[in-house]
C-alpha cells in the first residue's frame, strides 16, 4: 500500500489545484444504478482529496510514532528492560 502513497498524494494534491473533483455530478443522470455503482458512487463523495491526504497524513504520523516506539523498545533492550 505504501508504495501507492506518493501518487495518490501527487494525483490529490492536482485535482485540489484544478478544482476538479466533482463526484456528486454522476447523481444527476437519469436512469437506475446498480448497486455496486451506487455503492461506488457513495464512496466516491467520501473519498475526496482532502480525505486521500489526511489519510496520508495520519499514515506518515502513525508511522513516525510506530519508528519513535522501536527505538524505545531497542533502548529499554539494550540498557537490560528485558529483565524487567
Amino acid at each position: 500500500m505504501s508504495e501507492h502513497l506518493p501518487n495518490l498524494k501527487t494525483l490529490a494534491e492536482a485535482c485540489i489545484a484544478a478544482g476538479e473533483y466533482i463526484p456528486c455530478q454522476a447523481w444527476t443522470e437519469d436512469r437506475s444504478y446498480s448497486p455496486a455503482e451506487v455503492a461506488w458512487l457513495e464512496f466516491a463523495t467520501q473519498a475526496t482529496p482532502a480525505a486521500v491526504l489526511a489519510l496520508i497524513a495520519e499514515t506518515a504520523a502513525l508511522r513516525k510514532e510506530l519508528n519513535r516506539l522501536r527505538e524505545d523498545r531497542d533502548s529499554l533492550l539494550e540498557a537490560g528492560g528485558h529483565l524487567l
